[in-house]
């Protein structure tokens, strides 16, 4: 039981892959334990969802689920984008301030990714300015496509 609220403290107060984090606390164990609880990731890790989960409301299950505006109370004030399409859904969220870096800013870098997308949407589209050194941040957009 000690290794297990153990591994459930580790992954709640990381944002790592469950699978990684999970194998690094148990490489120092006797094989025995990690034989004992290899039967039980599943069942390790659907408990830890759940706890990172809270009181969080329950995901739909796709894109045509999420309200069209979305709830007060699921929302922070910024001003944000919804083109409340069903099939080719796109929400941006930025803040005052990401939005004054985007006017002032002369050249926008933009990337997209697929794999930390939340499942409802296909891609996670970052949209950032050049500051100082390095480039911040300004706008995010979830699209349903990849266009």
């Amino acid at each position: 039981m000690k290794l297990r609220e153990d591994i459930m403290s580790t992954a709640t107060a990381n944002r790592g892959q469950l699978g990684h984090l999970i194998a690094d606390k148990l490489i120092t164990r006797p094989v025995e334990v990690r034989a004992a609880i290899y039967g039980k990731m599943k069942t390790l890790k659907r408990a830890i969802r759940r706890k990172n989960r809270g009181g969080a409301p329950v995901e739909p299950a796709g894109s045509v689920g999420i309200p069209h505006p979305i709830p007060p109370q699921y929302t922070t004030p910024m001003p944000d984008g919804d083109n409340g399409s069903t099939d080719a859904r796109l929400l941006v969220f930025a803040s005052d301030t990401g939005l004054r870096l985007l006017g002032r800013a002369k050249t926008w870098l933009c990337d997209g990714t697929h794999s930390t997308a939340p499942k409802q949407f296909v891609q996670l589209f970052c949209i950032c300015v050049p500051r100082g050194n390095g480039n911040v941040t300004a706008a995010y957009a979830l699209l349903t496509g990849k266009q």
